[in-house]
């Protein structure tokens, strides 16, 4: 699914209980629950609260900060 000339898309994500994931937006740094906006961002796949702040990142983000500024809990993790 895309939106607004995006190439992410909206993820359901689990929510576990036991064993939480503190997730985050990539821009504002929201708390993201159970419905994510997942975009590929100059190589990495970043999570967003909403499609209007990945244009945010590249636009406002990634010129000042650069790639290696995102926080942690920005970066999905795998389970182990």
């Amino acid at each position: 699914m895309t939106t607004k000339g995006h190439e992410g898309s909206w993820v359901t994500i689990d929510v576990g209980y036991v064993d939480p994931q503190r997730r985050s937006c990539a821009l504002c740094g929201r708390p993201l629950a159970r419905r994510i906006w997942r975009e590929n961002v100059e190589g990495h796949m970043r999570e967003f609260c909403e499609p209007a702040h990945v244009a945010l990142y590249r636009d406002y983000w990634l010129p000042l900060y650069g790639a290696g500024a995102a926080t942690a809990s920005s970066e999905p993790r795998l389970p182990t």
